[in-house]
């Protein structure tokens, strides 16, 4: 299962697991398989170069053999994603004017507030799921808004500095 996984998309295999458990209790040894190796792949636009923490992300999982295991390379994932977030915020902070400084502080208040508004909802929706695969799977959730906050960051200084 996971050369399959390897070949096609993983959030595919996701998905065929997600189905084949609708299926029925014979199906759910396809969720045990499929499922961990589905939720890992790293997304990103075609043609980006994966950022060496998802590349990072990625063996690790490859290498997880069980839940507990997946959970902790998302827990270690996050951490590594929150210290990219402030080093792109800092590294903002020092490039922008006055305004743009008090106008990123402003957005970032916001973000801060809209993730842990998330993760209280995943809490009380994906977290209270019955199984332990939608706890691995809620990690994931909480790990990509710190990814994807910290990579728009480093988009905006990319921007930035290929602008002035």
């Amino acid at each position: 299962m996971k050369n399959f996984c390897s070949r096609f998309a993983r959030i595919s295999c996701l998905r065929v697991a997600l189905s084949a458990a609708c299926l029925g209790a014979g199906a759910l040894a396809i969720v045990s398989v499929v499922a961990p190796a589905a939720i890992v792949s790293s997304a990103r636009a075609e043609g980006d170069e994966k950022h060496p923490i998802d590349k990072w992300y990625d063996a690790q999982m490859d290498k997880a053999s069980s839940t507990h295991e997946s959970r902790d390379v998302i827990h270690k994932a996050l951490e590594k994603w929150d210290v990219e977030l402030n080093a792109a915020y800092k590294e903002l902070m020092g490039q922008l004017k006055p305004p743009g400084k008090e106008s990123l502080k402003a957005a970032q208040i916001q973000w801060i507030k809209f993730r842990d508004s998330e993760i209280e909802f995943m809490k009380n929706s994906i977290y209270a799921m019955d199984g332990t695969m939608w706890l691995q799977v809620g990690d994931d959730r909480v790990m990509r808004l710190t990814r994807d906050r910290a990579l728009q960051l480093r988009r905006t200084l990319e921007t930035l500095s290929n602008g002035g």
